[in-house]
């Protein structure tokens, strides 16, 4: 049952360079606090990742954010280029309050939360979910029948992006995972996922030094459309991954 006394936040934050970070806070005062960072596109006002707080909420304070860009975030997106500061001022609020900090990305909201521990030591463990290896990797081949199906799912009340520049320089989640030490690691990736293919979980679980896991579910796509496709799937894997049941290397 979700923990109905929880206390709900609404933060306005600063990122480093003074871009405001909108994200939601449901606060009960438990030790443990789980991050959610959707991917490009996505923002914490659609069902889907309504729907994703609220299975999470049973088991652990959530923070539910926007990227810049995206929701109630201000500035536009530079596509990880400069999003990990976004997740780092929200992962320090979370340090403030919560004992435990743990972080379930989407896409390139995974990615940067690879980026953002290799930098500073903010997580206890990590998520993953259909997230790239590089930007210059992702395959995007919208015109599949899979990638239109799952794209069209995608267009939830909420989605959008104000875009920025494509073309800034950004570090490569491949190079961060090496350097993130022996931070648990779970990737979890859709077998049919078209736009970013399942083999960047594999190769990103591979390059990591600590414990990892690659899931592969398959006939999935991508990212939080696996809560759409293979819900119990995925409450399954995620409350395994919540209850530190895992991960090991395989």
């Amino acid at each position: 049952m979700i923990d109905t006394r929880a206390e709900h936040r609404n933060l306005l934050l600063a990122s480093s360079d003074g871009t405001r970070i909108a994200a939601e806070h449901w606060f009960t005062g438990r030790e443990e606090v789980v991050i959610v960072a959707p991917g490009f596109f996505q923002s914490k006002r659609t069902q889907t990742f309504r729907r994703i707080a609220r299975f999470l909420r049973r088991r652990t304070d959530v923070i539910l954010m926007d990227f810049r860009g995206h929701g109630d975030s201000g500035g536009a997106y530079h596509f990880s280029a400069k999003e990990t500061d976004d997740l780092v001022c929200v992962a320090r609020y979370a340090a403030a309050h919560h004992r435990r900090v743990r972080v379930l990305g989407f896409s390139y909201g995974g990615s940067i939360a690879l980026l953002a521990q290799a930098r500073e030591r903010l997580f206890e463990g990590i998520a993953c979910v259909g997230s790239p290896m590089r930007a210059r990797d992702i395959e995007f081949e919208w015109w599949r029948r899979s990638s239109l199906r799952s794209g069209r799912r995608s267009l939830e009340r909420g989605s959008g992006c104000r875009i920025g520049s494509i073309w800034s320089s950004k570090e490569a989640a491949l190079d961060a995972v090496r350097r993130i030490g022996q931070t648990p690691l779970l990737f979890i990736h859709g077998s049919d996922d078209r736009i970013v293919y399942p083999r960047h979980s594999v190769r990103l679980r591979d390059a990591a030094a600590g414990p990892a896991e690659a899931r592969i579910i398959p006939g999935g796509g991508h990212a939080e459309d696996l809560f759409r496709t293979h819900p119990e799937l995925m409450s399954r894997i995620l409350n395994d991954w919540l209850s530190g049941a895992g991960p090991g290397r395989s």
